[in-house]
């Protein structure tokens, strides 16, 4: 068996320039939700809102463009 391994490193997409702030919508609470940011770029965006996507008490989460 021959197995062959690339060891080149893998291209990224460059990341998504803009403003963004993830607000987040509790459970229990009648509030316009929570802001965190704001982030440079959609994909730090993105990572903040799967964080927060993740908890138990976080009913909606949306990115917004400022």
């Amino acid at each position: 068996m021959t197995l062959t391994v690339y060891e080149g490193g893998c291209a990224t997409a460059p990341p998504t320039p803009g403003t963004f702030q993830v607000r987040a919508k509790y459970k229990q609470m009648a509030d316009a939700g929570h802001l965190y940011g704001p982030f440079a770029s959609r994909e730090a965006a993105e990572a903040c809102a799967l964080a927060l996507a993740g908890r138990e008490s976080v009913q909606a989460v949306t990115i917004e463009t400022l």
